[in-house]
């Protein structure tokens, strides 16, 4: 419903109006504004749940991880659930610019060469997980990858 306000003189008039595709949401009152939290900074077991293909000045891949441990615990405020993980690695060429993505390929036991992403979603993994402050919002990242022991 859209409000319109209409000043005449000292008297304040609102009038209501009906859109055509109008559409009214109800919230639940007792969600917090805190969203999701962070875990703290330790070695974790995590999960790919997603992987896109992007581009901007070069390729690259957007990873999305979750904790594999449904109990870890968000640190610091409200937050009922901790919050996923995101990671880009770039897919561009030379200069030994692909060394992230091969560290993680060796973290969940893919031989280094091509691969189909689709396969990767659901595989585990062991890292050290850090927090990182990003404009006043704190959320965790992946500080290393760490290796399947052969």
């Amino acid at each position: 419903m859209k409000m319109i306000q209409e000043r005449t003189g000292n008297i304040n008039r609102v009038a209501n109006t009906q859109k055509e595709n109008e559409m009214r949401i109800n919230v639940d009152p007792d969600t917090s504004s805190s969203g999701f939290g962070y875990a703290a900074a330790g070695k974790y077991r995590l999960r790919i749940i997603k992987v896109e293909q992007a581009t901007a000045k070069f390729p690259y891949l957007k990873w999305t991880f979750e904790f594999a441990d449904p109990n870890v615990k968000p640190e610091g405020g409200e937050a009922k659930k901790v919050g996923s993980i995101f990671e880009n690695t770039t897919l561009k060429k030379g200069e030994n610019s692909q060394f992230r993505l091969k560290q993680l390929c060796d973290s969940i036991g893919v031989t280094w060469g091509d691969f189909d992403t689709d396969d990767l979603i659901g595989r585990e993994f062991e890292a050290e997980v850090d927090l990182k402050d990003y404009q006043g919002t704190i959320s965790n990242e992946v500080k290393k990858y760490i290796p399947i022991k052969k």
